[in-house]
């Protein structure tokens, strides 16, 4: 059972004697944003790893602002932190600094759900964003077959400024590919946040009065897009589907209205990341990508991934 964290923690403190260390471990987490609910999950696991191994766990929210971001990882330095987890605002921006911690500063490095372009990271704890991409169209493709359903217009909503939001897309894409000339995306639009993307989800339906399909790139696009279908009274038209789940993504599909949605496992990123870390520090290697599944949710599973 996978539990929903409803609050979102923006600092944790948990500290004692990391066994086979001697002395206490401090790690932090800088955190893009911790708006959505997948985040909030993220936190939980980091946060029950770090009581379970005895670690001082620093997690900050950079609320979008890569400067922030910056600073926060000087004061990582500043503050001696054992290790960091970084979820970057601009992935960019931080590979030289992220480099120069890990270099100069022997702090190791986990980047979680995103990656930056640097091989001197321990590992990426996340998805596979492309197979996620491909796994929705097949889901889609699947769902199309078993109703019949032969052609209809797409919108996308999806973060245009994350590499991860558009391997999911061409991932979606080259399934679509496949289907025949029936199915076509006819807009697609920015959304990093559920607000901006009901935004954009309402501007694609105000040009498309038609549409058939709304596909969201995360678990804010999905919700903005399905609040934007039930502002406008479209429910019973438009059928909403997407990657990363949530208690309202939940309730869609359980309504009837959201087919299907690919998530990925944030608690589990999280309890990943600290164990990797407390690895790094004890000599262990790992590969460049860790991966954590992605299952998707139907009406037929549905209840396996909410807590009764």
């Amino acid at each position: 059972m996978k539990k929903f964290v409803l609050s979102l923690l923006v600092l944790v403190m948990l500290a004692s004697t990391v066994v086979g260390y001697g002395e206490t471990l401090k790690f932090g987490a800088s955190f893009h944003s911790t708006y959505h609910e997948f985040f909030a999950n993220m936190i939980q696991g980091m946060q029950d790893a770090a009581e379970k191994y005895d670690v001082e766990l620093t997690l900050v929210d950079e609320n979008g602002d890569a400067a922030a971001q910056y600073n926060t990882m000087e004061n990582f330095v500043e503050q001696k932190m054992d290790g960091i987890i970084l979820l970057a605002v601009d992935p960019e921006s931080l590979v030289q600094m992220a480099d120069q911690i890990i270099t100069e500063y022997k702090i190791p490095i986990v980047c979680c759900d995103g990656r930056i372009n640097s091989d001197k990271i321990t590992t990426f704890i996340g998805s596979n964003s492309y197979d996620m991409g491909k796994s929705t169209g097949e889901a889609f493709k699947a769902y199309c077959e078993k109703n019949n359903i032969t052609g209809g217009k797409i919108g996308v909503t999806t973060w245009k400024k994350s590499t991860g939001q558009q391997e999911r897309l061409q991932g979606f894409k080259d399934v679509l590919a496949t289907m025949g000339d029936g199915f076509v995306i006819v807009n697609e639009q920015d959304g990093d946040s559920r607000d901006t993307a009901m935004t954009s989800a309402e501007n694609i339906i105000q040009a498309d009065p038609d549409i058939s399909f709304l596909y969201g790139t995360n678990e804010g696009n999905v919700l903005g897009c399905y609040a934007a279908v039930e502002a406008a009274g479209l429910l019973d038209q438009i059928k909403v589907f997407g990657i990363d789940v949530s208690e309202d993504g939940i309730k869609g599909i359980k309504a009837g209205h959201i087919p299907f949605i690919i998530t990925q496992l944030p608690y589990e990123m999280g309890v990943k990341s600290v164990e990797v870390l407390i690895g790094a520090l004890n000599g262990e290697a790992y590969e460049p990508n860790t991966y954590i599944e992605t299952p998707a949710i139907t009406i037929d599973n549905v209840d396996e991934y909410v807590t009764k």
